[in-house]
């Protein structure tokens, strides 16, 4: 199931949109130029807030696929800060499709919840 879709704008930006029960996010992809190492970002998520201001939504991973039907296409982890979620945020896989834009798709935490003590 899909969570959001991004795309190249006529100008090469990245953009795109992301739903959830929690968050609703226009954003944009902008270069990290601070990249300091290979666990560094490549990117930052750019949220535009309703009156207009820029601020940063998470960060952005991209990385090269070496599987399957995609191999040696770009895909990217994207993960959002989100403050009613928790510390972690929420994190997205996006895969190419077919437009040549990437799909969404929101990244469950496979383990397993720990119960806290009564």
């Amino acid at each position: 199931m899909a969570h959001g879709a991004m795309n190249k704008n006529s100008e090469g930006y990245i953009q795109g949109v992301v739903c959830t029960r929690s968050i609703n996010e226009q954003f944009t992809l902008e270069v990290n130029h601070e990249n300091r190492g290979d666990k560094s970002p490549s990117h930052l998520i750019m949220g535009k807030s309703p009156l207009g201001h820029l601020y940063q939504a998470g960060l952005a991973y991209k990385h090269q696929i070496n599987k399957g039907d995609m191999s040696g296409r770009e895909g990217f982890n994207l993960l959002f800060n989100d403050p009613d979620f928790g510390k972690a945020g929420l994190m997205f896989s996006a895969f190419p499709n077919a437009t040549m834009g990437w799909d969404l798709s929101l990244r469950r935490d496979e383990r397993p919840q720990q119960q806290e003590a009564a």
